[in-house]
């Protein structure tokens, strides 16, 4: 199976292997196998910067800078390891320094995407790496014109058996590394024995060829190190963007970097180095070493102290309230007792702010409801007088009448719709009963049909519905359907409306043809006020109708959808669903209907 990993386990070797073998490079003196290097001071300094700017890069956001960083960093280990690959007898320094600056380089593919690694990238990347230096040692070993081969000879050991033993484990360990293959115990079943190989090598030079190897050889232990640990590396994750690595990353450098600039004078200044002897300089190597270790250990108890008292803060707002929040003692810490009172007096601002808009709201609906009210009793004498007008009208003044009648129709169905937005937001629900759905939807479209005389409206039931549900409730949502059927389609097309089961649901639809919706309108028909670009300015309505349907849907337990058919051989349109859940098996419905297809033409 493959492992995951976000690469922070090879960033922490690569950064700890820098700052090691840099301070190796600079305080310790060449080994007797490497040659003379004026310069050396510069490249050790060098070394710790950039292991250390490997940390420092992790937690920068913009991702171009991020790669272009690592990339410069790479680039000059590149450099430090062709100068070495081109002196005599450092060809094992030179390849592994050239496979950490590769590995350097690829740690912003880690995060370069949100869904997670570049594909491709090993799936044990600390393991991967650990041993393709030990594989390229082995390597450099079996030329034979090595310092590890004149190791390797000094111990009675062959340099090509030891060598291509070491290579070929380091080989098959960065493809098991490199595919998961077999998961985390054929990892160490391999990249233990390449530690082993690695330690040996450093063995041997402390043994058979100089004591102050076993201190020079400090980059290979940690080498060695990161192999044994590298079967549990992936299931390293840090957030290296937390307050906590900032702060664990910023007090180590600050420690670091004055110390090494410190020794690097003294070792290196005029005639002052001449003095320290080999011993003083291992004692030293040794007493940064374990500074290292102490800055970084600090820090991360530095870190803790820092923001511990915050992940406090958000665990206590997550179990419990801000009033335990505002109960809990002062912190120790200024800014982060700033930063809980800020907290509770937002809360508390809030709080005032929410109790405002309640009570905006709540006087919001009871003016919907007032007005809706008043509005009802002019509406009805409107209609009561234009039915006399009808009575007593002369000819050519039907149209007059048509209109007026028209007109208040639309008028009355919109404070009907405020009139019901009003009663749901102030929960005043209406008791659900058992309802027939197919006999109601039938009265409606008979309705409809009698009023609308210039369309025809088609209605078919396949199967008994019964509902628990508001029958008003109901009829107004198939009455806003057809009145958005009818007010969106082109003058005397047809309109039809199904009653059917779907599993446990009932389906009431309704559908229009001529206007095809596009798929972003689609998202927002029901969201009150809205209206659909592709219905054109010249429609009337205020849209609220469709938001009445999903309020209504949803407080009987059901939804609301709609279907854009374009395909062909249909005429395109719309259809506007309605689904309830069916009514227990036990409910006896009030009504029944006989037929299963009926047309209502048009008059």
């Amino acid at each position: 199976m493959r492992a995951r990993s976000d690469g922070s386990g090879l960033r922490i070797f690569v950064g700890a292997w820098f700052v090691v073998l840099g301070a190796a490079t600079t305080i310790l003196p060449p080994g007797p196998l490497s040659p003379p290097d004026p310069y050396i001071w510069l490249r050790g300094l060098a070394t710790v910067a950039c292991g250390l700017a490997v940390f420092g890069l992790a937690p920068i956001d913009k991702r171009w800078l991020n790669l272009l960083g690592h990339l410069i960093l790479a680039g000059v280990q590149a450099v430090f390891a062709a100068q070495m690959i081109n002196q005599g007898g450092a060809l094992t320094p030179g390849l592994t320094l050239l496979v950490v600056a590769i590995a350097t380089a690829s740690l912003p593919l880690y995060n370069l995407r949100d869904s997670g690694p570049v594909r491709g990238l090993p799936a044990y990347p600390l393991g991967a790496v650990a041993a393709a230096m030990g594989a390229v040692q082995g390597i450099a070993t079996v030329t034979g014109s090595d310092r590890s081969a004149v190791i390797l000879m000094a111990a009675n050991i062959s340099p090509q058996v030891y060598g291509t033993a070491m290579a070929i484990v380091g080989g098959l360990a960065v493809a098991a590394c490199w595919t998961g293959y077999r998961g985390r115990r054929l990892v160490a079943a391999l990249t233990f024995p390449s530690a082993l190989f690695v330690l040996g090598v450093s063995a041997s030079a402390a043994l058979f060829v100089s004591s102050s190897y076993w201190v020079l050889s400090a980059s290979g232990y940690v080498r060695a190190i990161a192999l044994f640990l590298a079967p549990w590396a992936p299931a390293v994750l840090i957030d290296w963007r937390s307050a906590f690595a900032r702060t664990a990353i910023t007090v180590t450098s600050t420690a670091i970097v004055p110390v090494m600039l410190i020794v690097t004078l003294v070792l290196y200044g005029p005639g002052w180095g001449d003095s320290i002897s080999l011993s003083d300089r291992q004692l030293l190597f040794g007493l940064i070493v374990l500074l290292i270790l102490a800055s970084f250990v600090g820090a991360l108890f530095a870190a803790r102290e820092l923001t511990g008292p915050l992940f406090g803060l958000a665990q206590l707002l997550r179990k419990s309230s801000v009033s335990d929040l505002a109960e809990k003692p002062d912190s120790a810490i200024t800014e982060v007792e700033i930063l809980r009172r800020a907290v509770v007096d937002l809360y508390d601002k809030l709080l005032i702010q929410n109790a405002e808009l309640q009570r905006a709201n709540a006087t919001k609906d009871e003016f919907l409801g007032l007005v809706s009210h008043e509005l009802k009793t002019p509406i009805t004498t409107i209609l009561a007088a234009s039915a006399l007008i009808r009575q007593h009208m002369g000819p050519g003044e039907e149209g007059l009448v048509d209109d007026l009648e028209s007109e208040t129709d639309r008028l009355a169905a919109i404070v009907d719709n405020l009139l019901a937005l009003a009663r749901m937001d102030a929960g005043a629900n209406s008791m659900s009963e058992p309802v027939m759905l197919n006999h109601l939807a039938r009265q409606e479209v008979e309705r409809a049909a009698r009023r609308d005389t210039t369309r025809e409206y088609a209605f078919a039931t396949e199967g008994q519905a019964v509902v628990e549900a508001v029958a008003e409730q109901i009829s107004m949502v198939l009455r806003n359907f057809v009145a958005n059927a009818a007010k969106y389609s082109p003058a005397g097309s047809p309109i039809s409306v199904r009653v059917s089961t779907d599993g446990n649901d009932a389906v009431l639809a309704v559908r229009d043809t001529g206007l095809v919706l596009q798929p972003d309108e689609v998202e927002h028909l029901f969201e009150p006020f809205y209206r659909a670009e592709s219905a054109g300015k010249h429609t009337t309505g205020v849209g609220i109708g469709l938001a009445v349907c999903r309020r209504v849907a949803e407080a009987l337990g059901g939804t609301v959808g709609v279907v854009v058919d374009t395909a062909s051989g249909n005429a395109p349109g719309t259809e506007f669903q309605l689904r309830l859940p069916l009514a227990a098996s036990d409910v006896e419905p009030a009504a029944q209907v006989d037929p299963v297809l009926a047309s209502i033409p048009a008059a």
